[in-house]
């Protein structure tokens, strides 16, 4: 029985230092978005947002919040492809029951499960280890490959002539996944191609596209496809987009298409882009504010504003804004351009 007992206690002891030691080495990059997910409390999310970085710097919960009452969650990663937003999607259901998901189309044109190793490790090494967990490693990655992803340590284990102070503290996130970029740069609205122009949507995006809707059918889940706007898109996504607006008719999906609501947002192309795929912040809150209309006009949320059990909100919501409003003074002073703009659209 001794024997046993200290068996056992060698077990857990050399389980914790394994996890730790993972922990420590692992890439951090685009872990805020998705690890500090499993603090928000069981049942209290109303909408979840998944994608690309598409979704995550282009739509702030902490704003729908403020100015909506909508108790929402940004679920995207750079690079996240459809497959990788069905399982991050099924491992949320685990605690979650949204009401709506919003679906970011930017990556429907990927033909691969996920665009690289690395961003397969800044998902699956940040969500709970729940069958789903392994259902995504098994689906996303070769057998010969999956032992990295298993164990981690394997695929970091020389990071450590490269860490930080920051890979041994705990990870934190007060913006509920979102993130913005602070430059600016100026580009030319581009004209769109007919919605009768298409292209086929590659087979792996379209499998797990209708994946992602019997998931939400089967869960009650209203499911809203979007196409963000952003100043650079190409024929050949147009083309895709397209195609996936059709499907949708077919399919009686609701798509909202950004790509030709540019004044209606409120657009500045001169101000509002940081590169020619991504808004800055102000276009971030620009289309927040777009969206939080659009949701509230077309589908039954909550107003969460005044529920006892969201005060917390309005804490996180003043450190939000803190944490940007630290950003934009670090750009510069009072005179600086960017920081007057950025500033005048947060105010």
């Amino acid at each position: 029985m001794l024997l046993f007992c200290k068996f056992i206690a060698f077990t857990v002891i050399f389980i914790v230092l394994f996890t730790s030691i993972s922990y420590i080495l692992r890439d951090k990059t685009n872990a805020e978005h998705i690890y500090t997910f499993r603090e928000e409390s069981p049942d209290s999310l109303d909408v979840l947002f998944l994608g690309s970085s598409h979704s995550y710097r282009f739509i702030s919960p902490l704003e729908l919040w403020n100015d909506y009452g909508i108790a929402s969650y940004n679920l995207g990663t750079s690079e996240q492809s459809i497959p990788q937003s069905y399982f991050v999607l099924k491992q949320a259901l685990g605690t979650q029951q949204p009401k709506l998901v919003v679906l970011d189309l930017y990556l429907i044109r990927a033909s691969s499960y996920a665009m690289s190793n690395a961003r397969i490790h800044q998902i699956n090494d940040n969500i709970p280890r729940t069958r789903v967990w392994y259902e995504a490693v098994c689906s996303l990655v070769p057998t010969g490959d999956r032992v990295q992803y298993i164990f981690p340590i394997v695929a970091f284990h020389d990071r450590w002539k490269s860490l930080s102070a920051q890979d041994f503290a705990k990870i934190k996130d007060v913006k509920k996944g979102s993130d913005f970029n602070y430059a600016i740069k100026v580009f030319e609205h581009i004209p769109l191609l007919d919605f009768d122009e298409t292209q086929s949507i590659p087979e792996i995006s379209a499998l797990y596209l209708d994946k992602i809707v019997e998931l939400c059918r089967e869960n009650d889940i209203e499911l809203l496809l979007s196409v963000m706007p952003y100043p650079e898109y190409t024929e050949k996504e147009q083309k895709i987009y397209n195609s996936v607006f059709a499907l949708s008719k077919e399919k009686g999906l609701q798509y909202l298409y950004l790509l030709d609501k540019f004044d209606e947002i409120g657009l500045d192309f001169q101000k509002d882009f940081s590169d020619s795929n991504h808004v800055n912040i102000a276009g971030a809150l620009k289309i927040t504010d777009y969206m939080g209309r659009y949701i509230r006009n077309n589908y039954d949320i909550p107003d969460r504003s005044k529920d006892p059990g969201y005060t917390q909100w309005n804490e996180q919501y003043l450190k939000y804004r803190k944490e940007i409003a630290d950003k934009i003074a670090r750009l510069g002073d009072e005179t600086n351009e960017a920081v007057i703009y950025f500033n005048a659209v947060l105010s």
